[in-house]
C-alpha cells in the first residue's frame, strides 16, 4: 500500500496568495510522481466541504470558522481583524474539521505550511491522531500575525503581546518530527525564538521552480540603463522607497520599470506621486517577459524577505539583482559575482549601490553567463526531489521508532 502524504495550506492551486502556494504545487506533484498518494487541505470562502481534483490529487477545501476569509477583497475594520486573530490562536472547530478529514483520509504524513486561519489547534489534531507532521516554513507568520512588519516599519524582534499570544505555536511546534525552512534565515529567526525545541530535524530546502520554456528577447533602446521591479506592489516590499530615490537621482538615460499589481488605491498613489516619464508601470507580465528587458532589478523588500524567488529568476537570464541586505535575500546575492547588496534603511547606502551599478554596468554586462550559472540550484528539480524525499523518508523512519 503506497505512503499517503497530506499537504495542509490556507490556499491551494489554483488560488495563490504568494509563492507558498507556488512552491506548494511543486511540492504535491513531486510527492505524486514519486509515488506517494498525494492529499491537499486548504481553506476557501464557501461554507461546506468542496471535494476536487486537481492533476489526480484529491484537494479538500473547507471552509472557515472564523470572521471572514483572510483573502477577501473587501477591507476590514481593525475590531474585526483584532477578533479574528484571537480566534486564530487557537480555533476549536477548525480543530473539528480538520480531524474529520483526517479520520477519512488517515494520512502516514503532513506537511503543513501555512496555517493563517487554522491556527494552532492543527498542531492538537496531529498529535491526537498520532500522524507525523513536518512544518514548513515560508514566513513569519508563527512568530507574529503581522509577519514582524508593523506599521510599515520591522519589527527586530517579538514584542511582549505577539510572544503571548503566539505561546499556543511555540508550545506545540515541539511536537513536529521535522521543521524545514525556505532559508538558512527563516529556520534560524524561527527557532532562535525558541520555537520546535523538541523537534530531531531541523533544516532547510531552498525553493524549487521549473525553468522557463519561451524566452522573449527583447532589444534595449541604445544608450539607456533599464532597472525594473517585479512583484507585489505593497508598503513592505519597498517599491515607495525605490521610486522616491530613483526620482531624486536618476538621469536622463534612466528607466525604471515596474512590474506587478497591488490594492488599487495604493497603486493609483504611486502613480500619481510618482508620475515620470522614465518611470513605467507595466502591469502584470510574466517573469520571462519581462527580465529581457532590463540591465539590472532592484528588490528593495524593507521587510525581511524568507527567500524571495524573483532573485534566482533574474539570475537565470543573467540579469544582475541589486538587492535588500534583510531576510534570505543575502543568501542567494553573493557580492560582485551576481549583484550588490544595499540597507533598504539608509537611503544613502541605497543611492550608492545604484550610481555603483551604473558606473560598473560594462562590467555587469560582461557577466552574463556567471551570473545564469548562480541560478542553477533553483532550478535543479533532482536537487529539490533529494532533498525532500530523503525528509519524508526520515520522518516516517523516525515515526516508527
Amino acid at each position: 500500500m503506497s505512503t499517503k502524504i497530506l499537504f495542509l495550506n490556507t490556499l491551494y492551486d489554483p488560488y495563490i496568495g504568494g509563492g507558498a502556494e507556488i512552491t506548494l504545487r511543486y511540492l504535491t506533484l513531486l510527492a505524486q510522481s514519486e509515488g506517494y498518494d498525494t492529499f491537499v487541505i486548504s481553506l476557501w470562502e464557501g461554507d461546506y466541504i468542496r471535494e476536487e481534483d486537481i492533476n489526480g490529487i484529491s484537494v479538500y477545501r473547507l471552509p472557515i470558522a472564523n470572521l471572514y476569509f483572510p483573502y477577501r477583497k473587501d477591507k476590514t475594520n481593525k475590531l474585526e481583524r483584532v477578533i479574528w486573530h484571537l480566534f486564530d490562536v487557537y480555533n476549536p472547530v477548525m480543530k473539528n474539521y480538520l480531524m474529520k478529514i483526517l479520520q477519512e483520509i488517515r494520512p502516514n504524513l503532513v506537511s503543513i505550511h501555512n496555517i493563517c486561519g487554522w491556527s494552532s489547534s492543527c498542531y492538537d489534531v496531529m498529535n491526537k491522531m498520532n500522524v507525523p507532521f513536518i512544518q514548513v516554513l515560508h514566513d513569519q507568520y508563527l512568530l507574529c500575525p503581522k509577519r514582524m512588519f508593523k506599521n510599515d516599519s520591522l519589527c527586530l524582534k517579538q514584542c511582549a503581546l505577539c510572544r503571548i499570544i503566539r505561546y499556543p505555536y511555540k508550545l506545540k511546534s515541539n511536537k513536529a518530527i521535522a521543521v524545514v525552512g525556505v532559508s538558512k534565515f527563516i529556520l534560524k529567526k524561527t527557532l532562535s525564538c525558541g520555537y520546535f525545541k523538541g523537534t530531531p530535524i531541523k533544516t532547510y530546502i531552498y525553493n524549487y521552480r521549473p525553468p522557463f520554456k519561451e524566452i522573449v528577447e527583447h532589444k534595449k533602446e541604445k544608450g539607456k540603463i533599464y532597472f525594473g521591479f517585479i512583484g507585489t506592489l505593497a508598503p513592505h516590499k519597498g517599491v515607495e522607497i525605490l521610486l522616491k530615490i530613483f526620482k531624486k537621482i536618476k538621469k536622463e538615460n534612466w528607466v525604471l520599470l515596474i512590474a506587478g499589481e497591488g490594492k488599487k488605491d495604493y497603486e493609483d498613489y504611486l502613480k500619481t506621486k510618482y508620475k515620470d516619464e522614465n518611470v513605467i508601470f507595466l502591469g502584470k507580465i510574466k517573469p520571462e517577459k519581462f527580465f529581457p528587458r532590463v540591465n539590472a532589478i532592484i528588490v528593495p523588500s524593507i521587510w525581511e524577505e524568507p527567500l524571495g524567488m524573483v532573485i534566482p529568476e533574474a539570475f537565470y537570464f543573467g540579469i544582475p539583482v541589486l538587492g535588500s541586505k534583510l531576510g534570505g535575500i543575502p543568501e542567494m546575492i553573493r557580492e560582485g559575482i551576481n549583484g550588490l547588496l544595499f540597507d533598504p534603511y539608509d537611503e544613502e547606502n541605497f543611492k550608492n549601490t545604484i550610481l555603483e551599478f551604473v558606473k560598473n554596468i560594462s562590467y555587469w554586462m560582461a557577466k552574463k553567463e556567471d551570473i545564469k550559472k548562480t541560478s542553477q540550484p533553483f532550478f535543479d528539480r533532482q536537487r529539490w526531489k533529494r532533498e525532500w524525499t530523503d525528509i519524508y523518508e526520515r520522518v516516517l523512519q523516525l515515526s516508527h521508532e
